[in-house]
């Protein structure tokens, strides 16, 4: 068996390039249901970075644990699309990164049938 491990090293590259956006000294990276914010190669958010949870039923929803769909859209912004096994919510990121060190972040929320969502 041979294995290319320059191919194998440009398709990470390119996987791992498609959920980053870059602007002058700050760089958002979509990692798997979170955004990693760094800042001159600083990482400026921790632990769960920027990520949210829904809670219904007694029970968590962490944005780690939903199926995500991630779209790059030019070279400045991210639409990813994120879905949780059972639970009859989806939840729709929105991430552009500016020339001005700025960030645009919004998310959307769409409930497919009644949910009740409890208050932390």
């Amino acid at each position: 068996m041979v294995i290319n491990t320059a191919d194998i090293d440009g398709y990470l590259s390119n996987t791992q390039n498609e959920f980053v956006l870059s602007a002058k000294d700050l760089k958002l990276v979509f990692d798997n249901g979170r955004f990693i914010l760094e800042h001159e190669g600083k990482i400026l958010t921790k632990n769960n970075h920027i990520s949210t949870a829904i809670y219904s039923g007694g029970k968590g929803y962490f944005s780690n644990l939903a199926q995500w769909e991630v779209k790059k859209h030019g070279s400045n912004k991210i639409i990813a699309l994120g879905r949780w096994p059972g639970l009859a919510l989806i939840q729709i990121w929105e991430a552009e990164i500016n020339g001005d060190d700025s960030v645009n972040f919004a998310v959307d929320i769409h409930v497919t049938e009644e949910l009740i969502i409890d208050q932390q």
